[in-house]
């Protein structure tokens, strides 16, 4: 994504969000503002809700993201990035937690969002549909009809 134009940067970090299928509302004026916990909630998401397979695969590699201050999460977060995606991103963590780089910050999110969608496809969802038979419609005739007298 090349910087310049982060109006059109933010609506695609809007899609990659959508996509993820990010449950909480996108607070677009932190986002704009570089607020990093805008971003922070981005990526508490990603790394410990998304994909229970992305979970197992961070855990297995002996990271560790529950119970830590922002800081430390995100240390955790650039190590995963660097040692499973192999993704340096573009700002450090001080640059991250300071008001500036707003636009470094809305790509690094996007990049970072594609990267784990790509490599943790959630599962469909669980929910099942179950298919009426004939039989089953015929049934629930009966039981409707002797429901009326």
């Amino acid at each position: 994504m090349a910087t310049g134009d982060i109006k059109n940067n933010i609506k695609q970090l809007q899609h990659e969000l959508k996509a993820a299928k990010y449950p909480e509302t996108i607070d677009v004026d932190g986002l704009v503002n570089g607020s990093p916990k805008a971003y922070l909630g981005i990526y508490h998401y990603l790394f410990t809700q998304y994909s229970t397979n992305f979970n197992t695969d961070i855990t297995n590699s002996n990271n560790e993201l529950y119970g830590k201050s922002d800081m430390r999460f995100m240390e955790a977060v650039y190590k995963i990035l660097r040692d499973m995606f192999d993704y340096k991103p573009q700002i450090n963590r001080e640059q991250f937690f300071s008001s500036g780089y707003v636009e470094r910050k809305v790509i690094m999110a996007t990049d970072i969002l594609r990267l784990v969608r790509s490599a943790y496809k959630p599962p469909k969802s669980s929910t099942f549909k179950v298919a009426i038979t004939k039989e089953d419609k015929k049934i629930s005739q009966k039981v409707s009809i002797s429901n009326h007298n």
